[in-house]
């Protein structure tokens, strides 16, 4: 939790300042961001467990504890869904064609949709019904993006000439994306219940997309005592493995810091 009055003339100036939200079943934060020097002022930190269905209520109680970040701050709203799909932009010209194109791997019922245009692709993704209507009168909303959008949008432009991998850790679950010659080969989120299970799922999409062991890279980030965990086994059969320097300590972190990051560049 924070204190948002300690912050509020710092960041008054709305022309400078925007602020950012992370939304997720493991919590909410709040963060404002100084578009002209990337300075960041904490305003909400507020863990939680719960379903997807369930997260629009937390949201909204989280909210009206916290009313100092309802404000004229131009908004980007980062939402990390269980269910999406990442398709070609070229597809897309309606919301039933989004509609479609996600019901090939999830049944929407009532559930708002969203689609995150990212250019040549986009990620089309759900969430529960109420999330859309409760953001956009709550806050002045400029984006809405999935949780992958900063990884893919941070990979492409980093190795638009080469192959890499690039995950983000936490203790339960990971973020994977990979791309060769700038091109998108894999974004995905797996949940898992031990080390062996994230070294199994960083090693079978290395394995699948038949990257090189001995040239291609690896980037991990995020939670610190699982990167250390888990690099020496990776180190067995990945010639390069190295951590993202960035100073995130949680995957929620590491998220806001890539969208910071990317959005503007």
């Amino acid at each position: 939790m924070n204190n948002i009055k300690d912050i509020e003339h710092e960041v008054a100036d709305t022309s400078r300042w925007g602020l950012m939200l992370y939304i997720s079943t493991k919590g909410f934060r709040a963060v404002f961001h100084n578009r002209t020097t990337s300075e960041t002022k904490e305003a909400v930190t507020y863990p939680w467990e719960c379903s997807e269905s369930e997260l629009i209520h937390r949201l909204q109680e989280a909210v009206y504890e916290h009313s100092g970040i309802v404000t004229d701050h131009a908004t980007t709203v980062i939402i990390e869904s269980s269910h999406f799909i990442i398709a070609p932009s070229r597809l897309i010209d309606s919301e039933e064609d989004a509609e479609q194109l996600i019901a090939t791997v999830h049944t929407i019922k009532d559930e708002d949709l969203w689609v995150d245009n990212m250019g040549d692709k986009s990620i089309i993704f759900t969430t529960a019904p109420g999330m859309d209507s409760f953001l956009r009168r709550t806050f002045i909303v400029d984006k809405v993006i999935s949780h992958l959008h900063p990884l893919i949008k941070q990979i492409e432009k980093e190795h638009h000439n080469d192959e890499a991998m690039m995950a983000i850790l936490r203790q339960d679950r990971i973020d994977i994306a990979a791309v060769r010659n700038g091109q998108l080969l894999l974004a995905n989120t797996l949940d898992y219940r031990d080390i062996n299970d994230a070294t199994y799922h960083i090693l079978n999409a290395w394995q699948i997309l038949e990257c090189d062991q001995t040239r291609d890279q690896l980037r991990l980030i995020g939670d610190r005592e699982t990167r250390e965990k888990i690099t020496p086994t990776l180190e067995k059969f990945i010639t390069y493995v190295s951590p993202f320097h960035t100073e995130n300590i949680s995957r929620i972190e590491g998220a806001i810091s890539l969208t910071l990051k990317t959005l503007n560049s």
